[in-house]
């Protein structure tokens, strides 16, 4: 088996698309230093087909293996030094949905197991899982998140990029029932909690459309009054290019007043949600006087890459 170099920071692509399967990168949502996790090291595997992807196509490595996983961790612990700063989170994402793949349940457990193996390391670190929420539609899916959710303390971070059937379908470029996935995220919500994530992107040249931006609020205002436990709503932009070419990034101008009607409409309904928006380079805060929602606040990661 391989030792792969554990350390040196680069974007996404040159990481996971290089076939390696685990990758740091400063994330802006973490708020500095995050290790990625690419359970599709050999090619892309993925329900969606989003045009905003920066999932370039790339020459396939050999599949993924969990012994490779674990002999990647504890390498990047043994290199690990102080100067790097804290690891904030061990994070599943990588080229496509990681709730497809059928080492879902043993990757989430060998990186717990990492974390007690490598206290210094990799002690304090979150783990956390990107999913574009078509995962919520299985059981079998729903019951392993759940699982280290509540013993592992595991933070799911599920996409809703839509509040309405036609956008769902140009954001996430497949005709899936929308419907059937909403009616998963809200299920699972219910007995779990979730952070909401969302692209808030050019889509040939468009900005979000004023009526977009309601039908979501609305959509997310229901799954919370029907009791989602929603801890984070993440509205971010396009961040790095896409080979598709069709999207591009919000300026921090437009970015915010998106992100201050989706709020307005927020707040009657969940006044307490923690609503976060990232720019291109870091995280931005709401202007003065504009509607805030319950703890939000400018954390920015002073610049680094993002997810």
């Amino acid at each position: 088996m391989e030792r792969q170099p554990p350390l040196g920071f680069s974007d996404h692509r040159s990481g996971r698309e290089t076939g390696r399967i685990l990758y740091p990168v400063l994330s802006r949502r973490s708020g500095g230093l995050s290790l990625g996790v690419n359970l599709f090291p050999d090619a892309k595997r993925c329900s969606f087909d989003c045009p905003y992807c920066e999932v370039f196509p790339f020459e396939g490595a050999k599949p993924f293996v969990v012994a490779d996983l674990v002999a990647a961790l504890d390498a990047f612990a043994s290199d690990w030094t102080e100067e790097l700063g804290p690891v904030r989170d061990i994070s599943l994402s990588g080229n496509g949905e990681p709730s497809l793949s059928p080492f879902l349940e043993p990757v989430l457990e060998a990186c717990a197991q990492a974390r007690r193996a490598h206290p210094e390391a990799l002690g304090p670190a979150k783990l956390v899982i990107i999913t574009n929420s078509t995962g919520f539609m299985r059981p079998g899916s729903c019951e392993v998140l759940e699982r280290y959710a509540r013993e592992e303390g595991l933070e799911i971070w599920a996409k809703l990029d839509a509040g309405g059937e036609e956008r769902f379908r140009a954001m996430s470029g497949t005709a899936l029932d929308f419907a059937g996935i909403v009616a998963g995220l809200r299920a699972f919500a219910v007995r779990t909690p979730l952070v909401i994530q969302t692209m808030l992107c050019r889509l040939d040249g468009e900005a979000p459309a004023t009526a977009d931006l309601d039908d979501y609020a609305r959509l997310l205002s229901g799954l919370v009054a029907g009791g989602g436990r929603i801890t984070q709503l993440h509205l971010y932009t396009q961040a790095r290019p896409a080979p598709a070419g069709r999207t591009g990034a919000l300026d921090n101008e437009d970015l915010l007043a998106a992100a201050g009607r989706i709020v307005s409409a927020l707040c009657p309904a969940a006044p307490e949600l923690v609503v976060r928006v990232f720019g291109q380079t870091g995280e931005l805060a709401f202007p003065e006087g504009a509607p805030r929602p319950g703890g939000n606040a400018p954390v920015g990661n002073k610049g680094g890459t993002s997810w």
